[in-house]
């Protein structure tokens, strides 16, 4: 017997739900308490102590102008007759007030052969000020200080191999929003292939529940919720990249388009190809044809043969 089921509808009340989905549901804070984290116990939990108290260190060396100290902290293969004027010209850079604020908002661990690499970034706020130029006071607007810090531990000594002080005129988390303000191709693409592979995923999956076709379907459900490489897209930049070897399993909806986050990088929207569902609905179109030509009825949500 057929299920009544209005396929129109229901591709509709797909594309409601999901749109639904990416707009209200991209809310940082709240996909961060899903993991049982806010952004501060989350970035304890990702920062080695050791190197963000390091980072923190060459700050402070740096506003009191104690160069040498740092230098010693260097790996000896950046260091040369230009390391101190580099470091005055990065001192430069911080105002004579103290911040408003500080806090690490990003950290990476990798291993380049025996050496073990650190990468700790931190965000310094710095409140408006009045400044005397020639007579006359000029308002400096607030400010933001990115320092980012790599280091190397081989065999147990640690090293510094990077230092970098970049300046801004918004907060990480203005840059890094989920918005549409000023998003271009890329940003818009990303999000309706998103939605789109989505949308076919869920109906894929719909469709093998609702239809009679034995033990067989209890087979074919994980099948459907795999995924096969994936195409990430940068939120902040509209960078895309392709990673064409990666096998994911997502739930608990069919593969398609998601959106991820750090507690303050940029938004990544992700998608992967549903090979599952292509194959299902491919092997649903052989079986329907076999099944009618042999008499026997085989029901799909919309009722279709």
């Amino acid at each position: 017997d057929r299920v009544p089921f209005c396929g129109g509808d229901w591709m509709r009340w797909c594309v409601v739900v999901l749109l639904v989905f990416f707009l209200v549901g991209c809310d940082r804070n709240d996909l961060l308490k899903l993991a049982g984290h806010d952004r501060a116990s989350l970035m304890r939990k990702m920062t080695p102590p050791y190197e963000e108290g390091l980072a923190m260190l060459c700050v402070d060396l740096l506003r009191e102008g104690k160069y040498e100290e740092i230098t010693e902290r260097l790996d000896p293969s950046i260091v040369n007759a230009g390391t101190h004027d580099k470091l005055v010209a990065v001192a430069k850079l911080f105002p004579d007030q103290e911040p408003v604020s500080a806090k690490t908002i990003d950290a990476s661990v990798s291993h380049e052969g025996d050496a073990i690499i650190t990468s700790v970034t931190s965000e310094y706020e710095f409140a408006p000020e009045v400044k005397s130029t020639s007579g006359s006071t000029e308002l400096l607007p607030r400010r933001w200080l990115f320092v980012e810090l790599v280091t190397q531990n081989v065999g147990g000594l640690r090293t510094i191999t990077g230092l970098r002080v970049t300046p801004s005129s918004e907060s990480v988390e203005t840059i890094n929003a989920f918005t549409f303000k000023d998003k271009g191709v890329p940003q818009y693409a990303a999000l309706c292939l998103a939605m789109l592979v989505s949308t076919f995923g869920l109906y894929a999956f719909v469709v093998c529940v609702r239809t009679k076709m034995g033990k067989g379907k209890w087979l074919w459900l994980p099948l459907i919720l795999i995924g096969v490489g994936k195409v990430t897209v940068n939120w902040t930049t509209g960078q895309w990249s392709f990673t064409p070897l990666s096998l994911s399993l997502q739930l608990p909806l069919p593969p398609g388009g998601t959106i991820n986050c750090s507690p303050y990088g940029p938004w990544i929207v992700c998608i992967t190809a549903p090979f599952g569902a292509i194959a299902f609905l491919q092997y649903r179109k052989r079986l329907t044809r076999n099944r009618a030509s042999s008499g026997v009825t085989i029901s799909g949500p919309n009722g279709a043969r």
